[in-house]
Order: structure tokens, then C-alpha cells, then sequence
């Protein structure tokens, strides 16, 4: 695919990570998000170490551990999307919003998963190479 593309998904992805960690910060005392609710953040700024890696063609760790990488973050991303559709608090009159948020979350984050894919098992130049 072309860089550039890649490149403007990895501003976007950045965004919205950024946003996504330091949102709930902002969120009124009552609302507190629970220290579980938390664990997100690590994976998601590894996501965004391994994308940046790929789209800008560094050498960042090892193949195996993008692997890895990879792997938890479709346990992951499946986990969420499970979740949020058998989430008993949401009815059937709430189903159309429930695609919605689903569609919306596979387009933001298949390329993510694409790239965090590319990185850790096809970018064998990249990892045999000099830099």
C-alpha cells in the first residue's frame, strides 16, 4: 500500500489514542473509571509503537514479539466487540447504535491490525536489513 496513506492512519491512530487515554481523565469525579478499566493503555501504546515502526520502516524489537503484539491485540479487539454486543444493558432498541459503534471501531482498527500483521510477520527486509 501506498506510505502515505499509512502515514496519514498513523496521525489519525495517534490522535486517537492520545485522545482516548487522556479523555477519561477529564471525565466528571463521579464517573471514575475502575483500575481494571485501565489496562488498555499499555496495549494500545504498544499498538502505536509497532504501527509507527512499520509505517516509518524502523527496527523496533524483535519479529516475534510484534507477534505477540498481534496476537493479543485480536484476543483483544474480539474481547471488545463480544463484549459490547452481548452487553446486557443494551437492548434491542439500541441495536442500530450497537452496528454503528462495531462498524466504526473495524474501520479504525482492521488497518491497525493489518499494519501491527505486516510488521511482525511479513517485513522481512526490513528486519534482516541495515539501519
Amino acid at each position: 500500500m501506498n506510505r502515505k496513506w499509512w502515514k496519514a492512519y498513523f496521525y489519525l491512530a495517534l490522535t486517537l489514542t492520545v485522545f482516548g487515554i487522556t479523555f477519561p481523565l477529564f471525565v466528571d469525579q463521579s464517573q471514575k473509571m475502575a483500575w481494571w478499566e485501565w489496562i488498555y493503555i499499555p496495549l494500545y501504546t504498544v499498538q502505536i509503537i509497532g504501527l509507527f515502526g512499520f509505517v516509518f520502516l524502523r527496527r523496533l524489537a524483535v519479529p516475534l514479539f510484534w507477534q505477540f503484539v498481534f496476537s493479543a491485540s485480536v484476543v483483544n479487539e474480539v474481547w471488545d466487540l463480544y463484549s459490547m454486543a452481548t452487553d446486557p444493558e443494551i437492548g434491542s432498541d439500541y441495536v442500530d447504535l450497537l452496528v454503528s459503534i462495531v462498524a466504526v471501531t473495524l474501520l479504525l482498527q482492521v488497518p491497525l491490525l493489518i499494519g501491527l500483521f505486516l510488521y511482525g510477520f511479513r517485513c522481512k527486509g526490513l528486519w534482516r536489513g541495515t539501519t
